[in-house]
């Protein structure tokens, strides 16, 4: 369970299908300096507490519950997730080779594979890949970005 105030977090807990209490005890604050993306009253996926005494209360109400998430908010996860599997990065893969022809850096004499192969976050993928014996992801990526660089 995460309790949070408005941090963007919640989304990891929400994705994993973990209950979240938005504790806002200083919501009009927020609001007049800070301001959201949101509409607070209607598009939170957790329950919404402003007093330390109603906290409280959540927080045992979700132990009975074995913190497990309440029903109204796990239907609201196709609303914002297209996906909740475990194949982001094959999607991200494909979605990259099967456009590779239209990503070219603007002004730039080679593809975009070329300025991707030198990001650290392509070597964390193919390492993430490996690392959870995604083998055969990871031999991808690999063979992908050596035959394009």
């Amino acid at each position: 369970m995460l309790i949070t105030d408005y941090s963007s977090v919640a989304w990891d807990m929400f994705y994993q299908k973990k209950p979240i209490i938005f504790y806002q005890f200083d919501i009009d604050d927020y609001m007049r300096y800070q301001g959201s993306y949101m509409d607070m009253e209607k598009e939170l996926f957790g329950d919404r507490v402003y007093e330390a005494d109603d906290l409280i209360a959540a927080i045992r109400s979700y132990a009975e519950r074995q913190f497990t998430e309440k029903e109204p908010f796990a239907r609201l996860r196709d609303r914002y997730f297209a996906y909740t599997d475990h194949q982001n990065a094959e999607r991200i893969y494909q979605s990259i080779v099967a456009n590779e022809k239209k990503l070219y850096m603007k002004d730039q004499q080679f593809p975009l594979y070329e300025k991707l192969r030198r990001q650290p976050l392509v070597d964390s993928l193919r390492r993430h890949c490996k690392k959870y014996n995604l083998a055969k992801l990871a031999r991808k990526i690999k063979n992908e970005f050596r035959d394009h660089g």
